[in-house]
């Protein structure tokens, strides 16, 4: 095994990112109700990414092994230019992509999201990266391999000796 290996699947979505609580915008006293959800967009935008992923995906899929995900969202903000919290865009990704990349999300063992304000509306997309999941992590398990590379030259220097 390579020191650090390449993910799995590696997937760029060209979309405006959303995240899984999308509201619509309220008088500033009026009462929070269910009317203020919009639960018809965020199906739309989750259908919107299936399809995407579904037809863009280069290996077969879904996976059902267990994983780590990489999320990088690119995103200008709302009209006052804030962004959305990382773990409302990941569980809608997460939800999303069920079936489709992955079986069930419960495979994801390991994720992180990283938000990006961007300046540009073209600028905005969702980046996606998957690898194999080992316990501690990628990079635990590279150090691992070079360990055992670096043990097995000082044995092959002992044994020259």
């Amino acid at each position: 095994m390579p020191p650090l290996e390449a993910p799995l699947i590696e997937m760029v979505i060209p979309v405006k990112p959303i995240t899984a609580d999308w509201k619509m915008q309220r008088k500033r006293k009026k009462k929070k109700t269910k009317k203020d959800m919009k639960p018809e967009a965020c199906e739309q935008y989750r259908n919107a990414i299936r399809k995407y992923a579904a037809k863009h995906t280069p290996i077969s899929l879904p996976l059902t092994e267990l994983i780590e995900v990489e999320y990088t969202i690119f995103v200008t903000g709302n009209q006052y230019g804030k962004v959305g919290d990382h773990d409302n865009y990941s569980k809608l990704l997460g939800d999303a992509l069920q079936g489709i990349l992955w079986m069930d999300d419960n495979q994801i063992k390991r994720g992180t999201t990283e938000v990006i304000k961007v300046e540009h509306k073209e600028e905005q997309r969702i980046e996606i990266r998957v690898w194999p999941y080992y316990p501690g992590g990628r990079f635990v398990k590279a150090l691992q391999y070079l360990q055992q590379v670096v043990g097995s030259i000082f044995t092959r220097e002992k044994e020259t000796a």
